[in-house]
């Protein structure tokens, strides 16, 4: 049986999707957001202009005015529609993988996947949800909030099967992990360095098992080593005999 945190985690990841596809709209307000995705990569939020989104689709300036009423909805979207896509291949890809260990090792290689490919745009992400004062800022929270559930979920089993510590805090976990990959994402944008992808997800993965997983207790130890005294009692009394 799931245990209750387990059973919390999964009911607030799922959510029904509401959306028609291929409809004219959507196609429009697809093309609006890809092209706008790259402006704001590219430019920034500050100094991005719709005119200049307009421009690279072909279409007069009121024509993503039809469809977000400022570039702050606009922004608003294209931060949803990309997390929505992460969490949409994170799921898809966790339904293939068993083991707590191997389904962890997945979603921090997924994690430090995506910010090595869009690291511009996790960074202007990452700035304008520091301007707290800002309407934004609690739109990329809650996206990230739910973005993080599958780290959260795949913990959770771990406790259920016995092979993580029930003592720990799940958020604290969540925090090591997506921070440590925050701090790689700035390195690959400040130093313009190239990331080991594989190797920092053996690194970061080792290092949460390492602290969390459930170590033996002191009787079995104690019972091991007794056993070993024995046996090396018996090979000692065996050499003597010959």
């Amino acid at each position: 049986m799931k245990s209750k945190a387990t059973s919390k985690i999964k009911a607030i990841s799922a959510k029904p999707s509401t959306t028609k596809p291929n409809s004219r709209r959507e196609r429009r307000i697809n093309e609006i957001l890809a092209v706008a995705q790259d402006v704001f990569e590219e430019f920034g939020y500050d100094t991005t202009t719709v005119t200049e989104v307009a421009r690279r689709i072909g279409v007069v300036e009121g024509t993503v005015f039809a469809y977000f009423e400022s570039k702050r909805e606009l922004m608003s979207h294209v931060i949803q529609a990309w997390y929505a896509s992460l969490q949409g291949r994170t799921e898809q890809g966790l339904k293939g993988i068993t083991g707590f260990e191997n389904r962890l090792r997945f979603v921090i290689w997924s994690h430090l996947t995506i910010i090595t490919e869009n690291s511009r745009l996790c960074s202007v992400i990452l700035t304008e949800s520091r301007k707290l004062e800002d309407g934004l800022s609690s739109i990329i929270y809650s996206m990230n909030k739910e973005y993080t559930l599958p780290v959260m979920r795949v913990m959770a089993e771990g406790i259920d099967s016995g092979e993580l510590r029930s003592d720990i805090s799940l958020q604290l976990v969540r925090n090591v992990i997506f921070g440590s990959v925050e701090h790689a994402m700035w390195d690959i944008l400040e130093h313009r360095r190239q990331l080991d992808v594989e190797q920092y997800t053996d690194d970061l993965t080792t290092l949460v098992l390492t602290g969390l997983r459930v170590k033996k207790t002191e009787p079995d130890q104690q019972l091991w080593s007794r056993r070993f005294d024995t046996l090396e009692h018996l090979v000692l009394s065996l050499k003597k005999n010959r």
